[in-house]
């Protein structure tokens, strides 16, 4: 409700322009917290695997197993942030805002 009145009183426009710089700055904020999120859990996954090693035990090395594979996912969507900030071509003139998707269907 509260959006749909603001959506009323408060100035905006429909274009796609107004929302590319939007669009860049958030892919700017995403870089970092996706390199911020692979090393805490990069750092997590090696933690874990240490203690693992250390006592033996499977569940411990389990969840290192899984949060390095949390990890490793940032790597595609990282490709895609930096995909994302190249500017329109020829051949693909609307640029490649989209890649971020194509990231996580990957």
């Amino acid at each position: 409700m509260w959006h749909g009145l603001r959506h009323l009183l408060v100035p905006h426009g429909h274009e796609a322009a107004d929302k590319v710089d939007g669009a860049m700055e958030s892919s700017a904020e995403g870089m970092r917290t996706l390199w911020v999120s692979l090393a805490v859990l990069g750092l997590t996954a090696a933690l874990q695997a240490a203690v693992a090693a250390w006592s033996g035990s499977v569940a411990l090395l389990g969840d290192a197993l899984h949060n390095a594979a949390d990890a490793l996912t940032s790597l595609p969507l990282a490709l895609a942030f930096v995909l994302g900030r190249r500017a329109a071509t020829r051949r693909f003139t609307y640029a490649f805002g989209r890649a971020e998707d194509l990231a996580g269907v990957v």
